[in-house]
């Protein structure tokens, strides 16, 4: 909101004044200068600079030391330029915890940290073909916080490409909050799971949810006459339904 883009805004100023006065950073070290730079770094990773992140984080690690923050940074810009066995480094020194003390100023929450690095390293395993892998990855995640969509969602994607598709429906079902967040590709992956699986009984409210969507959403729309035109070709595949199919994969 516009609340967070004034933040960010006033972050990046305070970044570019520190940057102005070097000195800032000599002995004695102000101890909110690292974490504020390692924050305006973990701000840049989040809107995806992923190379300008790893450049920050990398001068903070050198200059100040280590922390599972700027390990989290480093992974992820590595994973993406493809480099998955430095990202898988980077985790492993995450899940280590150790920080340097210049960073002891204002700690950042390690519990979460480490749940974003084990979402990166299960979809580090999505990419690599390692689904059952992926999977646990992710089943761990909504152990620790039954409210992590994007772990929710994922793993619901992983099952479908294991051919799981019940346990994939369930996932979707189990979780509301997921549905709620008005998304018309998840409500065409539950109709599209109903009709692979030829599943009477869930059918119908899958199939009320898409009709909704056809008015505003070109892929529910399409959906639903796909349907009518092949329904006497049933059962389903999930080739059926390429847009899906193809949707439900990590990119890059």
């Amino acid at each position: 909101g516009a609340a967070g883009a004034e933040r960010a805004a006033r972050l990046g100023r305070w970044v570019q004044f520190v940057e102005a006065h070097p000195e800032l950073e000599r002995p004695p070290a102000r101890p909110w200068i690292p974490v504020g730079l390692a924050h305006y770094a973990w701000q840049l990773s989040d809107a995806g600079a992923h190379a300008e992140a790893e450049v920050r984080a990398r001068q903070l690690l050198e200059r100040h030391g280590e922390s599972p923050l700027l390990h989290l940074l480093l992974a992820r810009a590595r994973a993406a330029s493809g480099d998955r066995s430095a990202a898988e480094r980077h985790l492993a020194s995450l899940e280590s915890g150790r920080s340097a003390e210049a960073y002891h100023y204002f700690p950042v929450d390690y519990g979460l940290l480490r749940r974003r690095g084990q979402r990166l390293l299960g979809e580090i395993r999505e990419r690599e073909g390692r689904l059952a892998e992926a999977e646990r990855c992710y089943r761990r995640l909504l152990d620790q916080d039954p409210t992590d969509l994007p772990a929710a969602l994922r793993l619901v994607c992983v099952l479908v490409q294991m051919g799981a598709y019940r346990q994939a429906l369930d996932a979707l079902e189990a979780c509301p909050a997921l549905l709620d967040q008005g998304l018309a590709e998840l409500d065409c992956l539950g109709f599209a799971l109903t009709l692979i699986l030829h599943s009477t009984a869930r059918i119908a409210p899958w199939s009320r949810r898409v009709q909704d969507r056809a008015r505003l959403s070109p892929l529910a729309a399409q959906m639903l006459q796909r349907v009518s035109q092949w329904r006497a070709r049933a059962p389903f595949r999930l080739s059926d339904f390429p847009e899906l199919e193809q949707g439900i994969r990590l990119r890059g």
